[in-house]
C-alpha cells in the first residue's frame, strides 16, 4: 500500500495540466508509435 497526501496528488496534476492540458494530450504523444516501437524491442 501506497500512501500519499492529498496535496501533493492534487500539486502534481495541477503542474500537469499546465504543461499538457486535458483534452489535447494527442498532441504530446503518439501512443501508436510508442506502442509499435515496444511490439519491435520485444521480437
Amino acid at each position: 500500500m501506497v500512501h500519499v497526501r492529498s496535496g501533493e496528488v492534487r500539486r502534481f496534476l495541477e503542474a500537469t495540466s499546465e504543461l499538457v492540458p486535458v483534452g489535447l494530450e494527442h498532441l504530446q504523444l503518439d501512443l501508436d508509435h510508442d506502442l509499435a516501437e515496444l511490439m519491435r524491442d520485444a521480437c
